[in-house]
């Protein structure tokens, strides 16, 4: 990761500035204790682990849910920002760094809300907008301190302009966050009517002997279909 940030030619302490890097890190803890958390349930047998899940959602997963709602819909606003705003006013070279920081994220990010069976909720917009508003106090401190603007589009000695900006970002945050819960219903219900029909097909096969009898057993046995 070290090589990445110095490739992009930023220092140690403004690379913890740029929000990309915030969600780039954070993704990396969750995804090493989601890890670390199921090799160790692995232990456990199945029986206990499969009581837990029903009966409770654990929390580690109500974490995993929260940062996948965070980084949806603010990773593809940040890519948005950056190659509508930053980039084309020719402070930023087109380079692995700024590839893999400010689009490969967001390619990673949708692959994710298409591939996984997460439920995405409309009402938890909310959690994006709260990270946002809290990098944004941050990004204010961090002006009063050192006078120094991380991002031209938001130069606080041009309050009415970084206002303005604040507030079109928050309604284009909430219009992706509309969008990614519209693609990830339409997900689901790919995978309802996909299941649907596998267990239209089982009882298909079940009342008719002669189409079953044209089914490989080890099918058959896969499929808990009697012979």
């Amino acid at each position: 990761m070290w090589t990445t940030i110095k490739s992009v030619g930023i220092s140690q302490f403004k690379w913890w500035s740029m929000k990309p890097i915030w969600f780039i890190v954070y993704r990396l803890l969750i995804a090493a204790y989601v890890t670390t958390h199921l090799c160790l349930r692995a232990i456990y047998s199945m029986q206990i682990y499969n009581q837990i899940i029903v009966a409770k959602v654990p929390t580690i997963l109500k974490i995993s849910w929260v940062f996948t709602n965070l980084s949806t819909s603010t990773s593809i606003l940040i890519t948005a920002v950056y190659w509508i705003f930053l980039y084309p006013d020719g402070t930023s070279t087109l380079d692995y760094g700024n590839i893999q920081i400010h689009a490969i994220n967001s390619v990673v990010i949708v692959l994710d809300l298409i591939i996984i069976s997460i439920p995405f909720r409309l009402f938890h917009f909310y959690q994006p907008l709260l990270f946002g508003l809290s990098y944004l106090i941050f990004n204010l401190i961090y002006w009063i301190i050192t006078n120094e603007v991380i991002y031209s589009i938001l130069d606080w000695q041009k309050v009415t302009k970084s206002s303005i900006f604040v507030i079109v970002m928050l309604f284009f945050g909430i219009l992706f966050h509309l969008l990614a819960f519209i693609l990830n219903e339409r997900e689901f219900f790919i995978q309802s009517l996909t299941v649907a029909l596998i267990f239209s097909w089982k009882n298909t096969v079940v009342e008719n002997n002669r189409f079953r009898a044209m089914i490989p057993g080890h099918l058959l046995k896969a499929l808990k279909l009697p012979r």
